[in-house]
C-alpha cells in the first residue's frame, strides 16, 4: 500500500510518503521536513528507506496510517489494539500531549490510550509562509476529539489547544476539506452539519468562519457517500465537496463549497449563486458513482467522477492540462463548467 498525503492543500513539494511492503515492514521517502523519516535528519530523503513502527507495534497492530499535511505534515499510527502514536509537525499542538514541539520519534498519544478509534482528520498549512492551522479530529464511536489550532471555528468558537478536547456533539462519521483553512462536517442519523471556514459558502452560509453547527442536507442523506476536495489544492478557499445518495439504483448527486471553473458540474463559473445548504447536480451519469476526485491548481478547482461501468467524466479547470485525456472533442487544456465524458 502506498500512504499519501491527506486533508491537504497547497505547497505540494514538501510532501512525502510511506511504503508497506508486502513482507509487512514499511518504507519512507519525500520531504521529511520535521524528522518523521527517523534517520536523524530532516533533509529530504530520495530513495525509500526503512521506516520503523512504534516500538511493540508491527503490521499486525497496524489498523490504519494517516499521513497530514504538505508542508507541516505529520503521520498518525492507529492501532488496533488500543496503542496510538504520531510522529512529524506539532508546531499547533495537533499532537494532543500539551506540548508544540515536532518529533523525530513516535509519540504515544496517551489521551487515545485503550480507544478505539474509527476516524482521524486534520489540516495543515497551505502555502509556504505557513498560513492557516494544523489540527487534527478524532472520532471514537460517536465522541469526537480536537487538538491544534482553531482559526476557523472547525472547534465552534473554543481556544486553540494543545491537549486534546472532547467535542459536545455527537457524530457517526466526521469530514473535512480545505486543509488549513478548513471547514468540518459532522454527519448525526440522516442529518448533515457544517462549521469552520466559509468564504466561498463551504458550510451554506458566505462568511470568513462558521462557528455553529450549520445543517446542509437538503434530503434524508443516509446512507450518503462524501467526497471532499483532495490535498494539493493551492487555494483552500475554492474548495468544495459532493455527496452522493443512491435512489433506487440511480445517483443523486449534491455539492456545496466553492464553484471555481464550473467545478459543480451546474453549468456556470463563480461562486454559488446564493447561501443554503447543499445544491443537487442533475447530471448525465447512466451509471452509479464509484468514486469521485476533487483537486485544483492556481486558482482553479477540477472534478472527476469515475462510474461503476468503468466511464470517467470531468469538470472544471483544464488550464494546467488537468483533463487531458478525459474531454472528449475539445483541446486538453480547455475548461469546462457541465460534465464532460
Amino acid at each position: 500500500e502506498v500512504i499519501i498525503s491527506k486533508f491537504s492543500t497547497g505547497h505540494v513539494d514538501v510532501k512525502h510518503f510511506v511504503l508497506i511492503m508486502d513482507d509487512g515492514s514499511f518504507k519512507y521517502f519525500g520531504a521529511n521536513n520535521n524528522g518523521q523519516s527517523q534517520n536523524g535528519l530532516t533533509s529530504p530523503v530520495y530513495t525509500p528507506i526503512d521506516w520503523a513502527p512504534p516500538t511493540g507495534q508491527s503490521l499486525s497492530t497496524l489498523k490504519e496510517l494517516v499521513s497530514i499535511g504538505n508542508d507541516d505534515n505529520w503521520i498518525v499510527w492507529v492501532g488496533n489494539n488500543g496503542k496510538h502514536y504520531a510522529i512529524g509537525d506539532n508546531e499547533h499542538g495537533q499532537f494532543g500531549d500539551g506540548t508544540a514541539t515536532p518529533s523525530g520519534v513516535w509519540v504515544e498519544l496517551a489521551w487515545l490510550d485503550s480507544k478505539s478509534v474509527d476516524q482521524v482528520i486534520g489540516g495543515s498549512t497551505y502555502n509556504s509562509g505557513k498560513s492557516g492551522d494544523q489540527w487534527m479530529a478524532v472520532r471514537c464511536g460517536s465522541e469526537v476529539w480536537f487538538t491544534g489550532k482553531n482559526t476557523y471555528g472547525v472547534n465552534g468558537s473554543e481556544p486553540s489547544v494543545y491537549t486534546a478536547t472532547k467535542m459536545p456533539d455527537s457524530a457517526d462519521h466526521i469530514y473535512t476539506f480545505g486543509g488549513g483553512a478548513a471547514t468540518i462536517f459532522r454527519q448525526e442519523g440522516d442529518d448533515l452539519f457544517a462549521r469552520g471556514h466559509s468564504a466561498h459558502g463551504q458550510t451554506g452560509i458566505v462568511t470568513n468562519s462558521v462557528y455553529d453547527w450549520n445543517q446542509i442536507n437538503p434530503v434524508n442523506f443516509a446512507g450518503v457517500k462524501f467526497y471532499t476536495t483532495a490535498h494539493g489544492h493551492s487555494q483552500p478557499y475554492a474548495s468544495n465537496a459532493f455527496a452522493v445518495l443512491t435512489n433506487g439504483g440511480t445517483d443523486r448527486l449534491f455539492t456545496i463549497g466553492s464553484n471555481r471553473y464550473g467545478s459543480y458540474g451546474l453549468g456556470y463559473e463563480n461562486n454559488r449563486p446564493v447561501e443554503g445548504g447543499m445544491l443537487e447536480v442533475p447530471h448525465p451519469f447512466l451509471s452509479p458513482i464509484k468514486d469521485i476526485i476533487i483537486n485544483g491548481h492556481d486558482d482553479g478547482t477540477y472534478s472527476l467522477v469515475l462510474l461503476e461501468n468503468g466511464e470517467l467524466w470531468g469538470v472544471g479547470y483544464g488550464g494546467r492540462y488537468n483533463l487531458s485525456g478525459v474531454l472528449v472533442g475539445q483541446r486538453a487544456s480547455d475548461s469546462t463548467s457541465i460534465f464532460r465524458q
